[in-house]
């Protein structure tokens, strides 16, 4: 999964090209973190958790011998697409289609697979195929990610979004997810701190470790790509 730096600044080029009015371009950015906010995995104080498979519209699907838990695109533009004129909505779908770009892109392009097509390791900037446990891999794929974040939100590519009390208003059609406005304060109070890099990124390795600059910018453009295509 792409860290909320990416996710924020997929929204705010994606931002510059949809036809939303500038209030809605700012509930854009919440609705592309929405799908995490409750998971309880990053902002604390939230009002509840909900689990990541059911904000992620995790379905299981068969792969060779076993199953795997893959995000449901289609499963969520077949709910909700008559609202994609709700800006929150439209970008939690942003935020659902970046997530499966970015994993199938990493795991797909790096993963070390076995017989099973189960990934066990990944192939690293200097040729070595690394195998781990899948949390290991997670570690390795998070921090370069979280470099890129560190790019992002020293060159200001990312805007952050504001309160405004028009997201309740829009949540409501997420009823199941019983947003509070606690739940959006805590939020954007927790991205402004990392925006700000108060909270500093504790990285694993100082280097890209999967990646180079060049090829995760590569990855961010064709994910926005993607999205484009997938809305049209």
């Amino acid at each position: 999964m792409p860290s909320w730096a990416i996710h924020l600044a997929i929204a705010t080029k994606l931002n510059k090209k949809l036809k939303f009015n500038n209030q809605d371009k700012n509930i854009f950015l919440l609705g592309n973190l929405l799908p995490d906010v409750l998971n309880g995995f990053l902002v604390e104080n939230i009002s509840h958790t909900v689990s990541h498979l059911e904000t992620h519209f995790a379905v299981e699907v068969q792969i060779c011998n076993h199953k795997e838990h893959r995000h449901d695109i289609t499963g969520f533009y077949n709910k909700y697409h008559s609202k994609f004129s709700n800006p929150l909505i439209l970008g939690y779908y942003s935020h659902i289609i970046s997530d499966t770009f970015w994993n199938s892109t990493v795991y797909g392009t790096k993963g070390v697979l076995d017989e099973d097509k189960k990934v066990i390791g990944l192939k690293l900037k200097n040729g070595e195929n690394f195998l781990a446990p899948r949390e290991t891999l997670r570690k390795i794929k998070t921090n370069d990610f979280k470099i890129f974040s560190k790019y992002i939100y020293e060159n200001n590519l990312a805007d952050i979004p504001v309160y405004d009390e028009k997201m309740l208003e829009y949540a409501k059609d997420i009823d199941w997810l019983n947003l509070e406005k606690s739940d959006i304060q805590e939020t954007i109070k927790y991205i402004e701190e990392m925006a700000r890099l108060k909270k500093p990124l504790e990285l694993e390795c100082p280097d890209y470790q999967i990646f180079s600059q060049e090829e995760m910018q590569k990855i961010f453009d064709d994910c926005i790509e993607d999205i484009e295509n997938k809305l049209n």
